[in-house]
């Protein structure tokens, strides 16, 4: 922020006089703290709009900073709604608690309960539902919702391409119980989709014969030995989402995220002699 905070304390003590409809001055320290977070948060987003090329116009108070940077905060509610709203029409939280109370249930809470003027920098919700982005513990406020909702998108758009019968096998014969886990949808799909391609076999078959479970032991093995694991892993996602009609570079780019895990997770459940506890067998 290019800003002192002498330079603040007026548009602090202005927001405070509406805090409290002008019928004090003062405040309790927290709420002067939650104010002045307010007032950083919008110039914050002003001058990231600026460095993105949004907004060019220097040599401005601090004042009219905080002004249009709140402009902008206003504008993100917008297009979180309408983004929201996008996902809402076939949105399939496939039975997993997490995915639906996160989406379904607490972002109406955030858009009713979000308070753009007096605490921005505040997202309210705990976001228990894990993507694969790992958003920067710094990202609050409208930035942090609208950001794990663009991402909620492309994983809707992935799962939309995947025929249903086959995530509700794989929800339904995973070990864990998958409606009251943390776990990301797209990933479980993904990595079951490529341990069918370590094993050679088709992904619209279910289950693994024994020789198949034996040449996907070996593949993983060979690959681990040759270091080339997570390079495979990666050629063949985007050998799968060349086959799916409606998956961008974009979403690709996500789900690749997932990748070095997914290697850790393969490393560790052959040294564990445990694949089933990794893909469904």
């Amino acid at each position: 922020m290019n800003y002192q905070m002498e330079e603040l304390v007026p548009i602090v003590a202005e927001l405070t006089a509406q805090y409290t409809s002008k019928e004090s001055t003062s405040v309790p320290y927290a709420v002067a703290e939650q104010l002045m977070g307010a007032v950083i948060y919008c110039i914050e987003e002003y001058e990231q709009s600026q460095s993105n090329g949004l907004f060019g116009e220097k040599g401005l108070s601090a004042k009219a900073v905080y002004r249009a940077g709140k402009q902008f905060v206003m504008e993100k509610v917008k297009r979180a709604k309408e983004l929201y709203h996008a996902i809402l029409p076939e949105f399939h939280d496939y039975g997993n608690q997490a995915y639906r109370e996160t989406v379904l249930e607490g972002m109406p809470k955030f858009f009713v309960q979000y308070d753009f003027h007096f605490c921005p920098q505040e997202h309210l919700l705990t976001l228990d539902y894990p993507v694969l982005v790992h958003f920067p513990t710094v990202m609050c406020g409208i930035d942090l919702i609208y950001a794990y909702l663009h991402v909620i998108l492309l994983e809707q758009k992935f799962l939309k391409e995947v025929p249903e019968e086959y995530i509700t096998f794989l929800t339904s014969s995973c070990l864990f119980d998958f409606t009251e886990a943390f776990v990301n949808v797209p990933a479980l799909v993904m990595k079951n989709m490529l341990g069918c391609r370590l094993a050679e076999r088709k992904i619209s078959t279910l289950s693994y014969t024994k020789q198949e479970c034996e040449r996907l032991r070996i593949n993983i093995i060979h690959e681990l030995e040759a270091g080339t694991l997570e390079q495979s892993l990666l050629q063949e996602l985007s050998n799968i989402v060349l086959c799916l009609s409606d998956v961008d570079e974009e979403m690709e780019d996500y789900l690749k995220l997932y990748i070095p895990d997914f290697c850790a997770e393969l490393e560790n459940a052959l040294k564990n002699d445990c694949l089933n506890a990794v893909l469904v067998l």
